[in-house]
């Protein structure tokens, strides 16, 4: 629940960057909340919530509307579900939500002009598709991604001012753009990043201070960033990889104890150091990768159990280990390695059956036996490291790999 029944007015503003970001997270909200979400509002809340999280608002199972001038108990309700039962479970049947995308499109094909039923089908769609994508059928998830897209061009087309559609549209060209990526299409996974990007300096544009834009851009940003970084064209992918980072070090500036803005300071603080390792700018690479080991380990200290964070943290030593192997520093190299096997081995022991934790810990045993192989070290601990090593990538080949940022 959250209420707001006795927030004032001068308050309007932090309210409004809420609802910005319920809308902006809102598939998140949905699949995983354990009940329903009641909103407890004021009438000049209620305006601002319909305006500024306009897919909560079309998903809505109720409204009720208390007279609080009048007579006690005086109270109005209106049941305007777009679609019953959108919301009702937090983990959605995939069936029923299949069924829900046809019923949907029905509804959307019946009245062409009903801008509500067409955005209920464009929510639904984006969260099939990100469910197909959780159960791997990503040949699905594009089809259900596209279909959103075209929604939100024609959406926009409609209505070209309209700052919910350009923001919508931003966010869909991403989803198709990530697949596009995935599935090695790398010039259509360009032109898809840019056209987001383009879309999100002009929502900048005209509200500068909108920090869920910001941050928005930062993504846009290092997609394509990774487009041009595959490509090989590294000095463009370094160039929107430095106006991304500083976007997040804006960002972190104004809320410096923002978990979420370390975390994406982290991420692409580890873009940059990519780029010029790729380079050869060894010392940049280092210097780029040290600051968000900082980061991750303070990150870890406020909430040790993360797993997520844990790996990332062991990533990030690989990374510098990797440049210090590269130096000939194979002392220090062995350090970050080390530490790094120590993570992944604690993450396996977490959940033994995890293929890429396997993966992810045969290849550091392949580092750090390949550097103490250098350093002549042949003893029972180097010979342990690949027999072990050895073992474990037979047993993740015989799974399947998932690919992440990383």
């Amino acid at each position: 629940m959250i209420d707001a029944s006795n927030a004032l007015k001068e308050e309007e503003r932090a309210w409004i960057i809420l609802f910005r970001r319920m809308n902006e997270i809102r598939n998140a909200l949905l699949d995983n909340l354990p009940g329903p979400l009641l909103l407890i509002l004021p009438p000049f809340l209620k305006n601002q919530f319909t305006y500024q999280a306009p897919d909560f608002w079309s998903v809505r199972s109720a409204l009720v509307e208390v007279d609080t001038n009048g007579a006690a108990g005086s109270v109005t309700e209106r049941r305007e579900s777009a679609i019953e039962g959108i919301n009702a479970a937090s983990h959605p049947d995939i069936d029923r939500l299949r069924e829900q995308v046809v019923e949907a499109r029905k509804q959307s094909e019946k009245s062409p002009r009903d801008i509500r039923a067409k955005r209920s089908l464009r929510i639904l769609l984006e969260r099939l598709g990100d469910h197909e994508i959780k159960l791997g059928s990503r040949e699905s998830a594009y089809h259900h991604y596209n279909e959103s897209l075209e929604i939100n061009r024609a959406l926009l087309a409609e209505d070209p001012d309209k700052i919910p559609w350009k923001s919508d549209l931003a966010f869909s060209l991403l989803r198709v753009g990530d697949i596009d990526n995935a599935c090695g299409d790398l010039n259509r996974a360009l032109g898809l990043y840019e056209e987001s990007l383009a879309l999100m300096r002009e929502l900048l544009s005209m509200d500068p201070e909108q920090i869920e834009w910001k941050r928005a851009l930062s993504v846009s940003l290092n997609r394509v960033g990774e487009a041009y970084h595959a490509h090989g064209d590294l000095s463009r992918a370094l160039g929107v990889y430095d106006e991304s980072l500083g976007v997040m070090r804006e960002l972190l500036s104004m809320d410096p104890d923002s978990m979420e803005w370390k975390w994406d300071l982290f991420v692409s603080l580890i873009k940059v150091g990519d780029v010029n390792n790729a380079c050869g700018d060894l010392s940049r690479a280092l210097k780029s990768y040290n600051e968000p080991l900082g980061l991750m380990r303070e990150l870890l200290s406020m909430d040790p159990d993360r797993t997520e964070w844990k790996r990332d943290l062991s990533v990030c030593l690989d990374r510098i280990g990797d440049v210090y192997n590269t130096l000939g520093d194979k002392v220090s190299a062995s350090e970050a390695y080390e530490e790094a096997l120590g993570l992944k081995r604690e993450l396996l022991s977490m959940d033994p059956d995890r293929v890429e934790w396997k993966r992810d810990l045969s290849l550091s045993l392949d580092r750090v036996g390949d550097v103490h192989r250098v350093n002549s070290v042949y003893n029972l601990t180097l010979t342990n490291h690949y027999q072990f090593g050895y073992f474990v990538s037979t047993q993740f080949t015989h799974g399947e790999t998932h690919g992440n940022w990383k």
